[in-house]
């Protein structure tokens, strides 16, 4: 978390007085799953706030509960995670449990990247070891908008919880 947002989160401010949609997988998701799904919602995201400005900062929160700094970022480096594999690992804070957290100026959701600095050790089809990087992807906000979110992906892999209750959670 950034400092703000580490405060928002004790005082159940938005965006963590509303809802959180995060993937039901028990494990976390190849790199080729999670970003289509990820293409979704930046593009829903974008849809409804491209006119406002976006931070990022790297959220530590459930690697040991650091309290990061901001940076600005824009929609066309959060767009341009999409085009690619290769381009989305560029959302990898190489770190264990570090994601990466993107917001609008409005504070009206958090978005946040996790891909594992390690990759997982899967068969391919051909019946061989592969290294292959997976991760996870959550998104926190009102309720309206993330319903709206949950029902754009039409995806039964997602499910939405409370947002302070799963935070206070998994902090660390």
């Amino acid at each position: 978390m950034n400092q703000e947002f580490d405060q928002r989160l004790r005082c159940g401010e938005p965006p963590f007085d509303g809802v959180m949609l995060h993937v039901t997988a028990d494990d976390l998701l190849p790199i080729s799953a999670l970003r289509p799904i990820f293409s979704k919602v930046v593009e829903f995201l974008h849809s409804i706030f491209r006119e406002e400005e976006l931070y990022r900062f790297k959220d530590w929160l459930q690697h040991d509960g650091y309290v990061s700094g901001t940076s600005p970022a824009t929609w066309a480096e959060l767009l341009a995670l999409q085009v690619s594999d290769e381009a989305f690992m560029g959302a990898c804070e190489w770190d264990t449990h570090v994601r990466r957290a993107y917001y609008s100026e409005s504070r009206q959701f958090l978005l946040r990247v996790y891909i594992s600095d390690e990759p997982d050790i899967c068969i391919s089809a051909n019946g061989e070891p592969e290294k292959v990087f997976v991760g996870e992807l959550d998104v926190t906000g009102n309720m309206d908008l993330i319903a709206f979110l949950h029902k754009h992906l039409n995806d039964e892999s997602f499910k939405v919880s409370d947002a302070k209750s799963y935070f206070d959670r998994v902090y660390c």
